[in-house]
């Protein structure tokens, strides 16, 4: 990993009508997170790839926060955002943005850590089993994966690519388990299009291990799943607290 990478915290302005609007539409919330990156002239370049954008929208009920956390190779501009998109009398640097190329380094294998993943899990359908091995190339539909334990299972065959190990879930209130809270579907419309799009939303929490430190730092700068346009794939750690 030689690359810069930047993680950005914004607080936003509830009130505020791109905010709202950015919350109902993930279309023009990813194009607002875009403004604060260089524009791209390629036609053949999609600026989000070229800036390794990955984003998440976080909730506080207890402090009665939104928060946006941005995650990119391209330290941003966020002056280029609405006037009120941040809440002004915030009780901390807002927005705040600072380097963690050297903290993602620091990981090594058999670390513990917490984290956090807002992931689109999905998979591919095909009309029957004769259609998937008689034309391999050939991709099925994807469809969301809506059964909470077949979402775990989604996370789970992460782990060999991704360089980690969910720790087992156990009964144990003492113990972090890995929980997949579903949440509201996120929607939005295609530009220039009156086509809908909707992803199913899954929060992950819990305990992992790391097993292979150079892909487990790959899959936090690259995040995991689909939908990273979207507000999904980024992968927050934290050292564990047993």
């Amino acid at each position: 990993m030689s690359h810069e990478l930047y993680l950005s915290r914004l607080i936003l302005n509830p009130r505020s009508r791109d905010v709202q609007s950015g919350l109902r539409d993930c279309q023009k919330l990813h194009c607002l997170i875009l403004k604060a990156f260089p524009k791209i002239e390629s036609a053949d370049q999609k600026a989000r790839e070229e800036f390794g954008v990955l984003y998440r929208i976080e909730i506080s009920s207890q402090r009665n926060k939104l928060s946006l956390l941005v995650q990119s190779r391209v330290q941003p501009d966020w002056s280029r955002l609405p006037d009120d998109f941040l809440q002004a009398d915030a009780d901390e640097l807002n927005p705040s943005c600072k380097p963690v190329e050297g903290i993602f380094k620091e990981v090594k294998e058999g670390c513990h850590l917490r984290f956090r993943l807002r992931a689109n899990p999905t998979r591919r359908l095909y009309a029957d089993r004769l259609e998937k091995e008689s034309n391999p190339k050939k991709r099925g539909k994807r469809v969301e994966i809506r059964d909470q334990q077949k979402q775990i299972e989604w996370l789970k065959r992460k782990e060999l690519d991704c360089g980690f190990h969910i720790k087992a879930l156990r009964l144990n209130a003492d113990v972090a388990n890995v929980q997949a809270g579903q949440e509201q579907k996120v929607k939005g419309k295609i530009l220039h299009s009156d086509n809908n799009m909707t992803f199913g939303s899954v929060l992950f929490d819990g305990e992992l291990v790391v097993t292979d430190a150079s892909k487990f730092q790959q899959a936090l700068v690259n995040g995991i799943g689909t939908g990273k346009a979207y507000g999904f794939g980024l992968l927050s750690f934290a050292p564990s607290q047993r």
